[in-house]
């Protein structure tokens, strides 16, 4: 079909037409995201994708933290690489300007692991220099900025559930735990956007899987790296700085510290032993 409406093809489960292939410029290898970049690319030379929520498609996902980690630092880089040789033509084209806000959020959706990196990291700082603030004007602002960051994301989680027919209120529970899991792989992404921002390249690593179905000797894992080490310093970085809110009673910074701790300290154990 012809439109200009954004839809991502995300490379699973899809079939394309030869014409749309050659029309968007052909297959091309320069970014990780291959699929990405040509979807874009169909989609400013006028093509749509049509999304079937009514056929289902079994595929396996990433069972160990070691290949969930691969497959989202792949992810990252890609799209920041296709950022960089299509954001401009995005902005640029003759669309109507609420797709091309969405394009530009969409190519960009990594960078916000780079700043929660510094976010986290001058949270412990942060304590240790500035007085406690005091007031009902301070007290409102840290409401709002907290009811908007876990707000968005529970809006996100509840609607992707519904929009399932699963239970919504289920994946609210599920909130902390998703929070965690984002801030302690955030390191590993913020490498991958920094490596696509400096155009520096890397070959396409598969993403490894278990594959149930096939022999253990036929299955394939990913290379462990020393990433992990720097999670688990980052987890007992965010313990001293949680005892120490504590000692000095700033109540309201010990979940927020509690959360990188876990995270990080989860994300790094289970990348050490593989698991």
């Amino acid at each position: 079909a012809r439109s200009g409406r954004f839809f991502n093809f995300d490379g699973t489960a899809g079939m394309w037409r030869r014409v749309a292939i050659a029309e968007a410029g052909g297959w091309q290898h320069d970014t990780l995201t291959e699929d990405l970049d040509l979807s874009y690319r169909a989609l400013l030379a006028g093509w749509q994708f049509r999304y079937l929520p009514t056929v289902s498609a079994p595929a396996e996902l990433p069972s160990a933290m070691r290949g969930f980690k691969s497959q989202q630092f792949r992810w990252a880089k890609g799209s920041i690489q296709v950022a960089r040789k299509l954001l401009w033509r995005v902005l640029t084209a003759p669309l109507p300007v609420r797709f091309r806000i969405e394009g530009f959020f969409h190519l960009t959706q990594n960078v916000p692991y780079l700043l929660t990196v510094i976010l986290a990291i001058s949270a412990v700082p942060a304590l240790a220099l500035h007085q406690r603030p005091s007031g009902l004007g301070f007290a409102v602002l840290d409401l709002g900025l907290l009811i908007g960051t876990v707000g968005t994301l529970a809006i996100y989680c509840a609607s992707a559930e519904f929009a399932l027919g699963k239970n919504w209120v289920v994946a609210l529970t599920r909130l902390p735990a998703l929070i965690a899991v984002t801030s302690g792989i955030s390191l590993n992404q913020t490498r991958a956007v920094l490596e696509g921002v400096l155009g520096t390249q890397s070959g396409f690593v598969r993403t490894p899987k278990e594959g149930a179905h096939l022999p253990r000797k036929q299955r394939y894992r990913s290379q462990a790296d020393l990433l992990w080490f720097a999670e688990l310093a980052l987890a007992g970085y965010f313990v001293v700085g949680g005892l120490a809110a504590i000692c000095q009673h700033r109540w309201a910074a010990v979940p927020a510290l509690a959360i990188f701790a876990f995270g990080f300290g989860y994300v790094g154990i289970r990348s050490l032993l593989g698991r």
